[in-house]
Formats: structure tokens, sequence, C-alpha cells
């Protein structure tokens, strides 16, 4: 009898439990790379799977030294990897990082606070929010409460002032005019291997300029600032090339495998696809197959900060069933 096979996949730009979960852990360096190896691991995932209805998954984050809280959050689902409700990330000494909260659909709400590592508020923004005319909830500019130096002393207030800035790409600094970035600002990005000055007005970027370690310089503005990679003719050119190079392995169409495979990889500052990595195993090849159905799926443009090519990670989910 002839077995009909479905592939699909979704691709994604990632205690005490009171409730029923399969449980997968996974290491990762202090700059956040994924390792086989505990005794180079910096901390670790806990990515708790629901297994009942209505459930959503929950992840946590421990740092190795300590074994204490270094995040916990809920995603919206298994595929669409977005935050939902609060969100908690914790210094290495104990103290708060960051608090945030996340609508239904993954987008930031409410007030978000951020902390220096001595406890002392760092930054708090308001992100307004409405419903559209289709019952839909739209988040509007955010708002720029305060913002304090390592001492607490209050260097921006209501929208203006000077601020300085941190996040997983940056460090910045710059003056804020009714909550919206004005003249000149500057900082690092890339692990601090480049500087840069640009110019805002009105909170618009007007132009910018990247500089390397070896002081070559790349201009760019509000197209180049940030590019995500792109696949030739669209992502859902992408989708159908991978649908079309994978080959449901026979051994697990005998053994009736559905379910879900799970790979993470990484597009290059070349375009080139790399560190492919299986999260997810359903077995009997199926790994493999998904890994084979990537590598020939050919080159992307790559993905671009601040006129610099860079690398971009990807997890991507790929949905298998027999019927």
């Amino acid at each position: 009898m002839m077995k009909n096979l479905f592939i699909s996949f979704a691709l994604l730009l990632l205690s005490q439990h009171a409730f029923s979960q399969i449980q997968f852990t996974t290491f990762y360096t202090k700059d956040g790379k994924q390792t086989q190896k505990q005794e180079e691991a910096h901390y670790y995932r806990i990515f708790l799977y629901p297994v009942e209805e209505g459930q959503k998954p929950v992840v946590e984050e421990y740092y190795i030294s300590t074994n204490e809280l270094k995040l916990k959050g809920t995603y919206k689902d298994t595929d669409a990897r977005q935050f939902v409700g609060e969100k908690y990330e914790m210094y290495e000494n104990g103290n708060v990082l960051s608090r945030e909260k996340y609508s239904d659909d993954g987008l930031l709400i409410d007030t978000a606070y951020q902390f220096y590592e001595s406890g002392i508020l760092h930054t708090a923004f308001y992100y307004p929010s409405s419903l559209d005319t289709e019952g839909k909830l739209k988040i509007d500019s955010p708002l720029f409460l305060v913002h304090c130096d390592s001492t607490g002393a209050i260097t921006l207030k209501n929208g203006n002032g000077y601020a300085e800035l941190s996040n997983t790409h940056a460090r910045e600094y710059g003056n804020y005019v009714n909550h919206k970035r004005e003249g000149e600002w500057g900082g690092w990005f890339l692990d601090d291997k480049y500087t840069f000055t640009e110019n805002y007005q009105d909170g618009k970027l007007i132009s910018g300029i990247s500089t390397d370690e070896d002081g070559i310089k790349t201009p760019y503005d509000s197209t180049t600032f940030e590019v995500s990679p792109e696949y030739p003719k669209g992502i859902n050119t992408f989708r159908r090339t991978v649908l079309n190079n994978y080959k449901y392995p026979k051994e697990a169409i005998a053994a009736n495998v559905s379910g879900k495979v799970i790979l993470t990889f990484v597009i290059d500052k070349d375009g080139k696809m790399r560190d492919i990595v299986i999260q997810k195993d359903l077995g009997h090849g199926t790994g493999r197959a998904a890994i084979d159905a990537l590598r020939g799926s050919g080159k992307w443009s790559p993905g671009i900060i601040r006129g610099v090519p860079v690398r971009v990670s990807y997890t991507l989910p790929i949905s298998l069933s027999i019927h």
C-alpha cells in the first residue's frame, strides 16, 4: 500500500513545574554558541515542551557556576519561538538584569526595565498599545521614561536627555529629544570589534560610518543599517527548495515516523550556510535527511548590521507525517 508523505516547515528568525512536559537540555558558551562539551559551557538551557493541549512551552536558562537562574520565559508555541507574557533575565550574582512583558503576538507591551549588575535601575521604556479597527493589537512608538547612570543619577527623564544603551549587538550613546534620537550618536558593536558614529534627525537615521580594528571605514544609511539575510527569489523559494530536496528515509517510512525535526544553522558573512546542528531528531535517518536537504539549498545574501556583513543564526522546524 502506498503511503502519503507530508513535509512542511517554518523558518524562525530562541525548576518546578505544575504540568507535564518533555524536557530538552542544551549547553552554551559565554558568547551564546551551543557546545557539546559541558566543561566549556557558561550556561545551560532547559526547553520544556508541553504535552497537554493549551499549554505553552517554557524556556529556562541557568548559570553553570552557580546553577542560578539566568533567564525564564514562555514561548507562544514550539514553532514560533516568540516570548509571550513575563520574561526575566538575571545577572550571575542573582540580581535582575531585565524585566519585560510581551503580548500574545510576541510584541513588547507595558513597561520594560533594565538594571545594572549592582541592582540600580538603568532604563525604563513604556510600550503603549491599542487596538486597530480590526481588533488587532497595535504597538505605538516606545516612550523613554528614564535613564540612570551607574551611580543612580538620572540623565534622561520623560524622553529628554542623555542615554547610554546596550543590547546583544551594540553599546550606544547619545541624546534624546521628545523620546527620539537626535544629533550625533556613537558606540561599539559586534563584540566591540567595530566603532560607529551616526547622525539622527527627529529619530531618523541620516547617515553613519562603521570603523573596524584596522581603521577601514564603511558608510551606511537607513537602508543598510540592519538587513536580514535573503534567499534568491525569496523565502518561499527556499521553502520549496528544501521540501523538494528532502528525501523521506526508507527506515522512517517503515517505522511510520511522524513529528518534528528541529535544526539550527548559520548564514555566514559570505551568505553560505554553515554550522547545521540537529536540535531535535526523530531518528531513523530523519535528522540526517534534513541536513542533506539544507546543504543542497544554495547560497543566500548575507545579513548586514551598520553596513557590515554578519553571521545570522536561524532555527528550522521541519514537520514530517505519514498518512
